[in-house]
């Protein structure tokens, strides 16, 4: 990837990170919240469930720090992050089904894990993709086109 997109999206990433941030911090205090504080079995039942696999894809995404190129950060693209957290879910719930542990096998779990990761995803991809690039699920490079006749990008014009 050329340095000036690099640049871009480490720019972009760091004018994001306080957000993440505050978003990981409440996400694990309202989940830990559950433990300490009875608001009633949707509370005991769900909440802790849809926040875990939340704040644990920010984690995973680093997109609470600052943005760097490495590869956990190359490997643990948001479309990969969110694809490995449904599958760890999806063997959790179906691990309980076939009672692989003592635990309550419950459908609506599934619900609620993917409750808050799905629309996570959905904004981790927005901020994250290239400049130039409409494809949610594929990033691709700018195209010569994409450029304003002052050879700003269209992100960078604002």
């Amino acid at each position: 990837m050329p340095s000036e997109l690099q640049d871009h999206r480490k720019s972009r990433h760091d004018r994001h990170a306080p957000f993440w941030a505050a978003g990981l911090v409440l996400l694990c205090a309202t989940g830990l919240a559950t433990i300490w504080i009875d608001l009633g079995t949707f509370w005991k039942g769900y909440v802790l469930d849809m926040t875990g696999p939340a704040w644990n894809y920010i984690l995973f995404r680093t997109r609470f720090t600052s943005g760097s190129d490495n590869l956990w950060t190359r490997f643990f693209t948001p479309l990969r992050t969110v694809l490995i957290f449904v599958a760890v879910c999806l063997a959790i719930e179906g691990a309980q089904y076939f009672a692989l542990y003592d635990a309550t096998f419950d459908p609506w779990d599934f619900v609620a894990y993917v409750s808050i990761l799905v629309p996570l995803f959905l904004i981790d991809r927005a901020t994250y993709r290239l400049p130039g690039n409409v494809d949610i699920f594929r990033p691709r490079a700018p195209s010569a086109d994409s450029t304003f006749a002052d050879g700003e990008d269209s992100f960078d014009a604002t």
